[in-house]
């Protein structure tokens, strides 16, 4: 049953690219990526009746956070008038992803796991910056020349990309630890092409939140642990500085509200009023799901002509959550982000094992990049990128249960013990 869940964690990140293709099965519209994890589910729980597979408490705030922002999903799409629009995305945004990020919670309890988990990841985004690169007929380009590939934007492209450099930059630091310095070079050569795809995508966004990423990674690991918090708060704040919202120090905000100015920061101004307004309008329950951009034309009259006008998200993490889960997914959202990084900071300030600490670092660092690029995109509310963020919170679950595994090794997800840094780790489908 584990050898199984391994090869099906490893088909869902491989089709994560794909995540937009559909299909139908027994009349039910799925994406590819739905698939294996609706079977890792059917798998999980006859391993847990047949007592082959160990069922594992998740705690009362993760438990709570997640109910509260499927709850808010819900309630904004009941009250935006339910439709086969709004399931769908009910299914796709929060239903399956969570199961995904619950199994992570379950089976990635061990080092091989997460390692293994996170290598596939890594090679699944290498593969797709390097098919970006190749004259494909599907790798596109947009009219002022940003590479979207197939990908239905290039900020979509460079959500997808990101990870990707924080994942190489974690996997060279360690081969540079171990004095592997073969993979040391191909990991960098590696993690220096996604970087070439994520710039042509001209992402400003999303090139500095890898950056800010990759920055507190390493000071993380230079750094004694007690500037810890101060890094951390020294991250966020040169996030907020270096983003393209700090042209407002360029420009008034009067001028990029009138549009007058024309950049993306202007764009970005009027839409961040319209999403104010709309939550002025609909402070409970929101707009639901997918009427984001209706209700945005529809306020154009009270507004300056707009810079853009197929906008799907408010290009905010948290005016998204607020417009399209309403105030009970909000915070609900709040309480899993929470949730994620006190117990990310507990581990990072007081573990011991070298191993964890710098899958702690990352996974830390995830949420860091998360949040700076929230600031002025949205990196939800997309069938791949949903499923990325719940996997996310399931390898922090997974990751603060060590002191228990520790503990009670017979609850470990595997029955050999963790192996020392200085020795190669079998994944059971790659080595580390």
């Amino acid at each position: 049953m584990k050898r199984m869940m391994r090869y099906l964690f490893f088909l869902i990140i491989t089709l994560l690219p794909f995540a937009e293709v559909r299909i139908t099965v027994l009349g039910i519209p799925l994406y590819l990526p739905e698939i294996p994890i609706g079977i890792a589910a059917l798998v999980y729980g006859v391993g847990v009746y047949r007592r082959e597979i160990r069922f594992r408490a998740v705690s009362r705030v993760e438990t709570a956070g997640m109910s509260l922002f499927l709850l808010g999903a819900v309630c904004a799409s009941v009250s935006a008038g339910m439709n086969l629009q709004e399931l769908g995305a009910i299914k796709s945004w929060f239903l399956f992803p969570m199961i995904g990020g619950f199994l992570v919670s379950q089976m990635c309890i061990g080092v091989e796991e997460r390692q293994m988990m996170l290598r596939a990841w890594f090679i699944t985004v290498v593969v797709t910056a390097g098919i970006s690169l190749l004259p494909f007929p599907f790798v596109l380009r947009t009219y002022d020349g940003r590479l979207a590939s197939f990908f239905t934007s290039p900020n979509h492209l460079a959500f997808f990309l990101e990870p990707g450099v924080l994942l190489g930059t974690f996997f060279c630091l360690g081969y540079l630890r171990k004095r592997c310095w073969s993979q040391s070079v191909l990991f960098f050569t590696e993690t220096a092409l996604v970087l070439l795809v994520l710039f042509e995508t001209k992402s400003e966004g999303g090139m500095t939140a890898a950056v800010v990423g990759i920055v507190f990674f390493l000071v993380q690991d230079v750094l004694p642990r007690k500037y810890h918090i101060h890094c951390l708060f020294f991250a966020v704040f040169l996030g907020a500085l270096l983003l393209p919202s700090s042209g407002i120090f360029e420009n008034s905000v009067s001028r990029l509200e009138s549009g007058e100015v024309r950049n993306s920061l202007a764009s970005r101004v009027m839409i961040w009023n319209a999403s104010v307004r709309m939550i002025w309008e609909h402070p409970f329950f929101g707009v639901g799901l997918r009427n984001f951009e209706r209700e945005y034309l529809a306020l154009q009259s009270e507004f300056p002509p707009y810079l853009e006008w197929a906008v799907p998200h408010p290009h905010d993490i948290f005016l998204a959550t607020w417009l399209q889960t309403g105030i009970i997914g909000l915070t609900g959202f709040i309480f899993i982000l929470g949730s994620a990084l006190r117990s990310l900071w507990v581990y990072v300030r007081h573990e011991t094992s070298a191993q964890t600490f710098n899958e702690t670092a990352l996974l830390l660092s995830f949420l860091v990049a998360f949040f700076v690029h929230g600031l002025v995109d949205t990196p939800f509310f997309r069938n791949d990128l949903d499923i990325q963020w719940f996997a996310v919170i399931g390898l922090v679950v997974a990751v603060s249960r060590k002191k228990t595994a520790e503990r009670h090794p017979e609850e470990s997800s595997t029955d050999r013990p963790e192996r020392k840094e200085n020795k190669p780790v079998e994944t059971g489908l790659f080595k580390l």
